[in-house]
């Protein structure tokens, strides 16, 4: 039920130092037995070699996810392979799921429908930003699938924009090359060994990309995470949806912290004794840490959201597919200037660009300034996220 050509394992595990490692990417050493499986462009799986694969769509903590073509029913399928530890049979739903063995153990293949782009795909900063009445829809679409997770006793504990994602029309009758158009052809890096080693069958010959922000405050300081982080999570959500990037961007939990007390002030007194260790991770340890050093300058939430740049009236219209869904900040022109991103003019061109309406400025903070707080206890719930009045702009 594999693909054409698995070798034999090795026993050794392979540690990857090529160029795409860490950026939109699996953790390489996951390929090693009882962990992932190794898939190549053009690889074909389930019976008869029925998916073919083609690019890439993602990978979580335990799976890959790769668009494929499916031969016998004439269709685009997304193939979740499962890392081998987690590949239980599900049922015995054998038209959605199937299993394989290879290099790393018997794998269970979900069979998927295709789903994207991603919110984070299509709100970009300057590469791709949501119309404000879709951005609206979308955060509340989320919120209730959060609300309903939340009246089930259930918790997410990944809610991101990356993990909301658009159905797509029509999208049985691409050929592969309309893939690649769709896309982009699949950035491919090669994965490389801290030994020198060619990789062996246990680890792929090339790694694909694909194409920390929404950690809550209380998870980031050491404390278990609950329904109240998950509606943390979404409020970020809910603020990338509408300028495209996200409230606090970061690299290590101590640094979001630094953000958020940039943002909303000191922590509570009794979080002041936590101390963070070289790898900006918190401890209460003694001696392998150190207590939070504040960043000086302030960015208070009600600046971020005020300063949101928006559309011009005017701008040249994107692909006629997405024009009443999305707008492209790169075919703005300000003083017959293209907005290109961070160069030298980019601050005055910014400050020339329309922002958000005051008075959805003004529900957007009374929302946010109601989520992004210290105390998971006087944190909106997340039905109570769904009753304000930002949502109801569009009624």
């Amino acid at each position: 039920m594999g693909p054409v050509g698995l070798g034999h394992p090795k026993s050794c595990c392979y540690k990857a130092t090529g160029l795409f490692v860490g950026t939109n990417t699996e953790d390489v050493e996951k390929y090693r037995p009882g962990c992932f499986h190794t898939v190549h462009l053009g690889d074909r799986y389930g019976d008869g070699g029925r998916y073919k694969i083609v690019h890439k769509l993602g990978n979580g903590g335990s799976s890959t996810v790769w668009p494929a073509r499916d031969r016998r029913g004439k269709k685009w399928v997304a193939l979740k392979i499962v890392a081998a530890k987690h590949s239980a049979l599900i049922g015995d739903k054998e038209d959605v799921q199937f299993t394989f063995e290879g290099p790393n153990g018997h794998h269970l293949c979900l069979v998927l429908p295709v789903l994207g782009p991603s919110a984070s795909d299509l709100s970009a900063g300057y590469t791709c930003r949501l119309r404000p009445w879709l951005a609206r829809k979308v955060g509340y679409e989320a919120a209730k699938a959060v609300a309903d997770l939340h009246s089930r006793g259930l918790c997410h504990g990944d809610v991101t924009t990356a993990n909301i994602l658009f159905s797509l029309l029509a999208f049985d009758r691409l050929e592969e090359a309309d893939i690649y158009n769709l896309f982009g052809p699949p950035a491919i890096g090669q994965l490389e060994t801290e030994s020198g080693e060619i990789t062996g069958p246990e680890a792929p010959r090339y790694i694909v990309k694909y194409t920390i922000e929404f950690l809550a405050l209380e998870v980031a300081a050491g404390f278990p995470p609950g329904p109240a982080s998950d509606v943390w999570a979404l409020g970020c959500c809910l603020f990338r949806l509408r300028p495209g990037t996200s409230p606090f961007q970061v690299t290590s939990p101590r640094d979001l912290m630094r953000d958020i007390v940039q943002t909303l002030g000191d922590m509570p007194r009794e979080w002041q004794q936590i101390l963070w260790d070289e790898d900006g991770r918190p401890t209460r340890e003694p001696g392998k840490g150190l207590p939070l050093q504040k960043w000086e300058d302030e960015r208070p939430l009600k600046d971020l959201i005020y300063q949101i740049w928006d559309e011009p009236e005017e701008i040249v219209p994107p692909h006629v597919y997405l024009s009443d869904m999305v707008w492209r900040p790169t075919a703005v022109k300000v003083d017959n200037i293209y907005l290109g991103g961070y160069n030298i003019e980019w601050r005055s061109l910014l400050n020339a660009m329309p922002k958000i309406p005051e008075h959805e400025a003004d529900l957007l903070f009374d929302l946010l300034s109601k989520i992004f707080v210290y105390d998971p206890e006087t944190r909106l719930t997340a039905r109570e996220v769904l009753s304000r009045p930002w949502f109801q702009m569009d009624s």
